[in-house]
């Protein structure tokens, strides 16, 4: 059980490091903490079944009546580590979701603003390459009452 409550306050570390800051150190440590959560559960998995055994058979000398007592026991505890698991492993699940949505607002953020430049520049972009463009049959007055008719529009 000590095992697991230090993956618990490191899980909650990871949450409360998650709502910080957003850092690339952070996806790394879910990762990390859902191998080992992985780990641990191909590790206690097992016992479930090897509990259920102990209980099924019949008396002998190494196996009595009062041991099954502690098997149900036993077999307690390995579910509820067993679900705490499985718990730890959902909250790191939707701690990625977390994080690629972060990332996902940043970059949004990010896109908003390009758009934006982009908005105003294109245009100017447009109106500064026709008013360039002053040909020897147009006069300058010309091509100044377009520029300003065109900037009109936009």
């Amino acid at each position: 059980m000590d095992v697991l409550d230090a993956m618990g306050t490191k899980v909650e570390s990871i949450d409360n490091q998650l709502m910080k800051t957003l850092k690339r150190d952070t996806l790394e440590s879910i990762y990390d903490m859902k191998r080992d959560m992985l780990y641990l559960r191909a590790i206690i998995s097992p016992l479930k079944e090897i509990i259920i055994k102990l209980q099924k058979e019949e008396e002998t000398q190494i196996m009595q009546e009062s041991t099954n007592i502690y098997l149900k026991d036993l077999f307690d505890h390995v579910v509820q580590v067993n679900d705490s698991i499985d718990t730890y492993r959902e909250m790191l699940a939707s701690f990625i979701d977390f994080y690629m949505m972060l990332n996902s607002n940043a970059m949004n953020e990010v896109v908003k603003t390009l758009t934006i430049i982009s908005t105003i520049f294109i245009p100017l972009t447009f109106i500064s390459g026709v008013y360039g463009m002053v040909n020897k049959s147009f006069s300058f007055m010309i091509c100044y009452s377009i520029f300003f008719l065109i900037l009109f529009f936009f």
